[in-house]
């Protein structure tokens, strides 16, 4: 019906209640011989008739009887309100007398017929509000016998369904041992190993796939954790120690893929663990299928070296920038600056209209081996586009970002390049400003290289 029962008997309730309060201040309002007493008297009347409008919204809303009773009631109202301007009108032109005979008699009449005609409404929705009541306490009680008869009809089913359980775990017992033996036959066909491993006693054990995966014979017993740990690339060892060691303290199903090293040389391989608790919580056996993921990984690692190298310099392209720019952004130590150049190869084009597109290739990947030779191992060499690249360095400032750039322009002017000999550069250089769009520091190191660009090429200009 509506959010309360007795909401709409309460809003008109309250309409009667305000319209009364209304007809009192506007004698306040007929009697005042200030403009102070006036003022006040007016703001009293305005208070009441706002809660009268609020109090109609909620009765337009949700009154359920004839919306004509409702309009009649508000036609009314309005009605008053011309009264209420006549008299405020005749007050303001000190007509005291005049204002004090509307509000005591055509006023009062006119209040009289609302309060009728509310009354009507306030009858109708009270009425309303208590068959409402009534009918939502015999639904309560209907719900509340309906809700024990389900609970009951409830308890039989988990009794039938915990029989049937009971029932079924014991026939998966008895079946248990063949089912392990058809799933050996199928992993040893799969090429997956699988291993079981006693935490408490240390003791590890291999299956015979397991062993073949490995590169290892059977004589070369693994016997404890270590034994595992020995065989794994030892760039992966740390990581997949921490993430046992997570897998025991969160007790959730566990999958990592990492290198081994076996007589044949690196192998990847998938491992899937699962391990199982006593009734305190202490983790007492894990269990885990192990599957050879070189083929798929190796394929993997030369789809993403082409998503983030230039296939021609073998540097990298600018959707490797895009992709991990904020990464080194945030790796950049504190203290220091990291440096953006913008890097072009002076007249390009004519290396390619006089010597040819392959020399021209060939001076962008001998250019980018130079360049490469001289970086940091936290420095970032990016083939822009064309003979546009971009050099990001962790650098203490600009001079001696200078100083670094004027030795690799060094370098470039003294090298003997492949048929073209001698090539120059024009550098573009800045320093990236905390929280600056990544977009406005290369503008800025653009607008640098344009500038030196401009000013005759094969030097380096700062912003």
């Amino acid at each position: 019906m509506y959010k309360h029962p007795y909401r709409v008997s309460n809003a008109t309730k309250s309409i009667q209640t305000n319209i009364t309060s209304m007809h009192r201040y506007m004698k306040d309002v007929s009697i005042a011989k200030t403009k102070t007493d006036l003022k006040k008297a007016i703001l009293l009347v305005d208070e009441d008739e706002k809660q009268v409008y609020s109090d109609y919204i909620i009765v337009f809303k949700y009154y359920l009887g004839s919306r004509h009773d409702i309009d009649t009631s508000y036609q009314l109202f309005i009605q008053w309100k011309n009264i209420r301007e006549e008299v405020i009108a005749l007050i303001k032109e000190a007509k005291y007398e005049e204002a004090q005979y509307i509000t005591k008699h055509r006023g009062y009449e006119h209040i009289l017929l609302l309060n009728t005609q509310v009354e009507f409404l306030v009858t109708y929705a009270n009425n309303k509000a208590k068959l409402f009541l009534a009918h939502s306490i015999q639904s309560e009680k209907e719900a509340i016998r309906i809700t024990l008869l389900l609970i009951f009809i409830l308890i039989v089913l988990v009794i039938i369904i915990v029989i049937i359980l009971i029932k079924y775990i014991n026939s998966l017992n008895t079946k248990r041992e063949e089912t392990l033996q058809l799933l050996y036959q199928a992993q040893a066909i799969a090429r997956i190993g699988r291993w079981s491993y006693d935490i408490k006693a240390d003791i590890l054990e291999w299956s015979d796939e397991t062993y073949s995966i490995f590169e290892r014979n059977k004589q070369d017993k693994v016997q404890h954790g270590n034994d595992f740990f020995a065989y794994i690339h030892e760039d992966d060892l740390q990581r997949v120690k921490d993430a046992y060691s997570k897998h025991l303290l969160e007790q959730e199903f566990h999958i990592i893929t990492h290198r081994i090293v076996t007589t044949m040389g690196v192998k990847y391989i998938e491992q899937k663990c699962k391990t199982f608790v006593d009734h305190a919580g202490q983790a007492l056996v894990s269990h885990g299928v192990i599957q050879d993921v070189t083929e798929s990984m190796s394929e993997k690692i030369d789809l993403n070296k082409k998503l983030v190298y230039d296939e021609l310099t073998q540097v990298y392209n600018r959707f490797f920038f895009n992709k991990n720019i904020n990464s080194i952004i945030k790796q950049v130590n504190p203290l220091a600056h990291l440096g953006l150049v913008m890097i072009d190869i002076d007249f390009f084009k004519k290396v390619n209209d006089n010597y040819g597109h392959d020399v021209g290739d060939h001076v962008l990947k001998e250019f980018s081996q130079l360049i490469k030779s001289s970086m940091k191992k936290k420095d970032y060499f990016i083939r822009w586009g064309g003979e546009e690249f971009i050099l990001l360095l962790e650098i203490p400032s600009m001079p001696i970002l200078i100083k670094v750039l004027t030795k690799i322009q060094k370098q470039i002017i003294q090298h003997d390049f492949t048929e073209v000999h001698n090539i120059t550069c024009s550098f573009g250089a800045v320093l990236y400003q905390d929280n600056e769009d990544i977009d406005d520091t290369i503008i800025r190191a653009d607008k640098a290289l344009y500038k030196a660009k401009t000013n005759g090429r094969n030097r380096i200009e700062v912003l």
